[in-house]
């Protein structure tokens, strides 16, 4: 009787991570390739936003240069 006690014990033990353990960590797996892609993007994102900065004070740069030279040529 003990074994057979032991013996179900263990098979609902087998049983349980077949149906909880097993599709957790599947869907921890997927996460964290979520995750890398999503952060990937970000890093993506980021470049772009330095690279608009960078070409907004560009243009600033030239506005500023172009009005200073209107000013000089209308005196």
């Amino acid at each position: 009787m003990p074994f057979i006690l032991a013996g179900a014990f263990i098979l609902g033990l087998v049983i349980a991570y077949i149906l909880f353990a097993r599709p957790s960590v599947k869907r921890a797996a997927q996460y964290e390739e979520d995750l890398k892609a999503a952060q990937s993007l970000l890093d993506e994102a980021q470049k772009e936003r330095e690279q608009l900065k960078q070409s907004l004070a560009d243009s600033q740069y030239k506005v500023n240069e172009l009005e200073k030279d209107l000013k000089h040529a209308q005196k």
